[in-house]
């Protein structure tokens, strides 16, 4: 899987294999023994008839909602035990797992916020060095859009709206991006360069280009 070339010094990270949402958890589990004690203390309610008794259809039980896009790059982060780090400049908060650098007003939506809270930071060196690598250099990358119909399966692929420049891209980052920059302008500089995704010119999300499935095919 590519990785974003990042800098030279060690960058404090955490894993998401090893990182707890066990705080998460104790606040529902205490927010349902709660509920049970209230319950408890209260009125007894009836219980409604059920359909059967009530000379009604049983209803088939819904189908869980699918995950969001945060949800499902949490859990491919999970799935392949990759690390995440996260910085500050000012307001905005700036976190990668070395194939995307998110730069926010604030963090991730659940479960990469919690995710992220646990995470070291580190000192605004990282946020310095993505500001003068891509922000003070966006104008070598060119205008481009997502190309609907991908010629490699299982990918997703970013063409120059001029033609020439292309790369494939991991479908789990891209819809990550877009669900949280829907109106996000994009730009491609290469196959083997980063995509950077702009809000009002201002850099939202650095996308690491695929050079091979994550089973080793290659997609140069």
């Amino acid at each position: 899987m590519a990785r974003l070339t990042l800098p030279r010094q060690k960058l404090r990270s955490q894993s998401v294999k090893n990182a707890s949402l066990l705080p998460f958890i104790s606040m529902i589990t205490l927010g349902l023994c709660s509920q049970t004690t209230l319950v408890a203390q209260g009125v007894q309610i009836e219980k409604a008839p059920d359909a059967a008794t009530a000379g009604e259809s049983p209803q088939k039980p819904k189908a869980p909602p699918p995950p969001t896009a945060a949800e499902a790059l949490y859990d491919y982060l999970q799935k392949y035990h990759i690390e995440v780090a996260k910085d500050s400049a000012g307001s905005r908060f700036v976190w990668t797992d070395r194939a995307l650098i998110e730069i926010a007003d604030g963090p991730p939506p659940e479960p990469l916020g919690t995710l992220l809270s646990a995470a070291p930071g580190n000192d605004g060196q990282f946020a310095a060095w993505v500001h003068d690598t891509y922000e003070t250099q966006i104008k070598e990358w060119h205008p481009a859009k997502k190309n609907p119909h991908p010629p490699k399966a299982g990918t997703d692929e970013i063409v120059g709206d001029a033609g020439g420049a292309h790369c494939f891209v991991n479908p789990v980052y891209i819809s990550y991006v877009l669900d949280r920059y829907p109106e996000a302008s994009v730009f491609v500089k290469g196959p083997t360069d980063p995509v950077l995704f702009t809000v009002n010119g201002q850099i939202r999300a650095v996308v690491a280009p695929w050079t091979q499935l994550p089973d080793g095919t290659p997609l140069l």
